[in-house]
């Protein structure tokens, strides 16, 4: 089944990232599911699958992975694109945050670091600490910036990553030689 593009508002990173996706996969076996997109912050999007979105304890607290797929992973030149998968809980509540874990993986799945929390504290959820997104989809407010339909999060993942690679520079064919002039001989000087 091909990956479709959904969204209730398309900015230009999700219209980019949504067409990635649609271009890079061709009908697969497997039954699509809806995955949602939030732009995190400039050169990453994160995607979270809604039907793992978990209850805890049927309080409000919710816990939910999250995957964002980054331009640049590691700040070097040339930029390479990777992943960092989260672990995160969210007081829906008392609109808090706080992450459990963390994995951060190259372009080809290696991991690069992998961090656990063991801090009870909570963190408040604001627009400005840019949680914001992810603490609404979390809580039930929001479906994300848009969503996309795919056999799994990894191919999203993998589209995400490709849609970060730069644009082969443009081939330029070489201008045509000018046609010399027709050379004509000298008549002889006349003496």
């Amino acid at each position: 089944m091909p990956i479709r593009p959904h969204s209730r508002h398309l900015g230009k990173g999700a219209v980019l990232a949504g067409l990635a996706i649609v271009a890079a996969f061709a009908p697969g076996g497997a039954q699509a599911r809806p995955f949602y997109l939030l732009r995190s912050v400039a050169d990453a999007r994160m995607i979270i699958d809604p039907a793992g979105i978990e209850i805890v304890a049927g309080g409000p607290v919710r816990r939910m992975w999250t995957v964002t797929v980054q331009a640049n992973i590691a700040n070097e030149t040339p930029p390479q694109p990777g992943y960092v998968r989260a672990l995160n809980e969210y007081d829906c509540a008392a609109q808090k945050t706080r992450w459990r874990s963390f994995s951060v993986f190259s372009r080809a799945g290696g991991v690069l670091l992998k961090k656990e929390n063991n801090s009870p504290d909570w963190t408040d959820v604001t627009p400005a600490s840019g949680t914001i997104g992810e603490w609404r989809v979390a809580c039930g407010y929001s479906s994300g910036d848009s969503a996309v339909e795919a056999d799994s999060i990894a191919k999203v993942v993998i589209a995400l990553m490709r849609a970060f690679d730069p644009m082969p520079a443009p081939t330029v064919a070489p201008a045509p030689k000018a046609a010399l002039p027709a050379v004509r001989p000298k008549a002889p000087a006349s003496r």
